[in-house]
């Protein structure tokens, strides 16, 4: 834990959430920086398990995020710190 300092996520619109939070498990709580690169709107992740669907495992963590008012557009546009 702490090892490093940024983590990138490629893909992590088809990604599972926990498989976006084990790598991110490893970044420093001080400075680290995460990016999630990928487009929510298109393929999501690929869960055969109708449990974990149930859950919701078939959301990934990018699509959740940006589900969020954080992450939403508002009249003045995105927030450039994000």
């Amino acid at each position: 834990v702490g090892h490093f300092t940024h983590v990138f996520v490629d893909e992590a619109g088809q990604a599972t959430e926990p498989e976006t939070l084990i790598p991110l498990s490893l970044l420093s709580e001080t400075s680290g920086q995460i990016v999630l690169a990928g487009d929510p709107k298109q393929l999501g992740p690929v869960i055969k398990s109708k449990l974990a669907a149930v859950f919701g495992l078939g959301v990934s963590l990018l699509e959740r995020l940006m589900g969020t008012p954080l992450y939403s557009c508002s009249e003045r546009g995105y927030n450039p710190l994000l």
